[in-house]
């Protein structure tokens, strides 16, 4: 026999941990993977969580290619125009917020105005968010190779926080006005979160030949991320141009002449001269008791005093001037 070795063959997890750490997946030999995605092995193998298979990027490609078959890579540019929107409405929003906090005042329902429109916003909203969890889902179930990458998770995760973030900025600015000349349009922050958004999907234009995005309609997982794409085109697109005409604002001069209608309502409604008087006499104490000066609290004493007697001379002087009648006619008589 000699001394002749005998070498065991690698298991199957030990396979699967040598590829994970080369970045290499063992192929059968018709070049499919040797473990399918979402298996979990024999009931003898260990189990493998599903998240230590996934990769960033898709297979062939990196995140460093930024420019790559006469296109842009799909992982740079999703990775970089989200992280772009998650802090520009993070820290913006976050701004806009407490400015609004401390200087806005409320709106009154009645004032609101353009409900069509502001509805068609917010469904608008509720649909970018729709369409970035559908994507997923559908990508690990029906398109390519039904394995979903590090990247598409991600722009996943940042659309459910962007969007309810901007429909939360858009309900602020419907319901709360600050103490400035309102514009046409919306704020700043929410113009430029749109325009954001929609530049970002017009980026696919520019890999109109690359073959790792959707243009060539080649497959149904092609075509359903088509079809993906053009509903967040027109969704952005909508409220980029939605944003510009603000339908769910009040218009300023409407604010004008409603407040002046209001204060001359005020002003030629008829009220009692003792309606409000605690209110009118708390308004009015401050300035008629002098705090902290004993000098003119005495001073105002005197003077209530003064006047108060003044007024009980007044009401006393008819009866005097009868008396002294009395005694004028008593001595025309004698």
């Amino acid at each position: 026999m000699g001394n002749s070795r005998v070498e065991h063959p690698q298991s199957r997890d030990e396979l699967i941990r040598n590829a994970l750490a080369t970045r290499y997946i063992p192929t059968a030999h018709d070049g499919r993977p040797a473990i399918k995605h979402g298996t979990t092995g024999t009931p003898g193998d260990s189990l493998i969580p599903n998240v230590l298979k996934m990769k960033y990027c898709q297979v062939n490609n990196n995140f460093d290619d930024v420019w790559y078959d006469h296109g842009l890579n799909p992982c740079f540019i999703d990775t970089v125009t989200s992280s772009i929107l998650l802090f520009f409405i993070s820290l913006c929003g976050c701004i806009q917020c407490s400015a609004y906090r401390r200087y806005a005042t409320p709106i009154s329902k009645k004032y609101h105005v353009g409900r069509f429109g502001y509805t068609i916003q917010v469904c608008t909203t509720i649909l970018m968010m729709v369409a970035a969890v559908l994507l997923v889902i559908l990508q690990d179930v029906s398109i390519g190779d039904q394995r979903v990458a590090g990247y598409q998770l991600l722009n996943a995760l940042v659309a459910m926080v962007i969007w309810p973030l901007s429909l939360r900025l858009m309900c602020l600015e419907r319901n709360n006005a600050l103490p400035s000349i309102p514009t046409r349009g919306h704020g700043l922050v929410l113009l430029i979160f749109w325009t954001l958004a929609f530049v970002r999907e017009n980026v696919a234009f520019v890999s109109w030949w690359n073959q790792s995005w959707w243009w060539y309609l080649e497959s149904d997982g092609d075509r359903i991320e088509f079809s993906l794409w053009l509903i967040r085109y027109l969704c952005t697109f909508l409220l980029f141009v939605l944003g510009f005409r603000a339908p769910g604002l009040p218009r300023s001069i409407n604010h004008l002449l409603l407040d002046e209608e209001e204060q001359h309502r005020a002003q030629t409604e008829p009220k009692s001269t003792w309606s409000n008087i605690w209110k009118k006499v708390k308004l009015m104490l401050p300035f008629i008791w002098p705090k902290g000066s004993p000098k003119l609290q005495i001073t105002v004493f005197f003077c209530v005093i003064l006047l108060v007697a003044g007024r009980g001379i007044n009401v006393l002087v008819p009866i005097y001037n009868k008396n002294i009648g009395k005694i004028n006619d008593m001595t025309l008589k004698i």
